[in-house]
């Protein structure tokens, strides 16, 4: 289409080009002391040139303006890519057992993509891995307030509560999770231990019986 468009273009400036060699008239301006006199056709050539010279320079405007955002769209761009890299890195390291070198992705992470849902996983469990539990904490509680990351945090809290012998607060935490994933194999294997744990053979056996019930 451009191309069809294109020669359109050429076929009419030819056209015009020939009308102005089979009729070239002249053109007088007078201003004040000022007087020219060219032909049509240079005319039109200056006004075709000086259209293009106005236009070029709105476009070096327009481009000035939307530097700025242009340089902030491109860093975010800059970040959101390095971050990435960051915690891929740090999962990896993860994996592998490496606490010290995942911990130092999470930190890299969290500096580029502090709101990134992975960022804020990958700091948790590198805390958790690192020992440091207060900050492993922190950073669970603060996933329960972001529905992508809720039953993450409550995973997280389920296991530090475990770990630290905290059986109610863990038992609270299963029930709170069970409501959102009430087939979730891990989640009823953890609820059914803490319920038999403080006794509740009534539930432990309401949640036997659900888990033996076909789906």
């Amino acid at each position: 289409m451009r191309g069809l468009v294109a020669l359109f273009v050429i076929a009419l400036a030819i056209a015009g080009a020939a009308f102005l060699a089979d009729n070239p008239g002249r053109v007088e301006i007078i201003w004040r002391d000022w007087r020219v006199g060219t032909s049509v056709g240079v005319l039109i050539a200056v006004a075709v040139i000086g259209g293009l010279a106005v236009w070029a320079l709105l476009r070096v405007v327009i481009a000035l303006a939307r530097l700025p955002s242009a340089l902030r769209r491109w860093r975010a761009r800059r970040r959101r890519r390095l971050g990435q890299r960051e915690i891929a890195a740090g999962l990896i390291a993860l994996a592998a057992g490496d606490a010290k070198v995942a911990a130092e992705h999470s930190r890299q992470a969290a500096r580029l993509l502090p709101e990134a849902p992975l960022s804020v996983l990958l700091s948790a469990q590198a805390a958790q891995a690192n020992g440091d539990r207060a900050l492993a904490q922190r950073l669970y509680t603060t996933m329960l307030e972001r529905p992508e990351l809720t039953l993450v945090g409550l995973r997280g809290l389920l296991a530090q509560a475990i770990e630290r012998g905290d059986y109610r607060i863990a038992l609270h935490l299963a029930q709170q999770a069970r409501r959102m994933r009430p087939n979730s194999a891990w989640l009823n294997r953890s609820l059914l231990a803490l319920e038999t744990r403080a006794g509740d053979w009534e539930a432990a056996a309401r949640l036997s019986s659900c888990r033996m019930t076909p789906r």
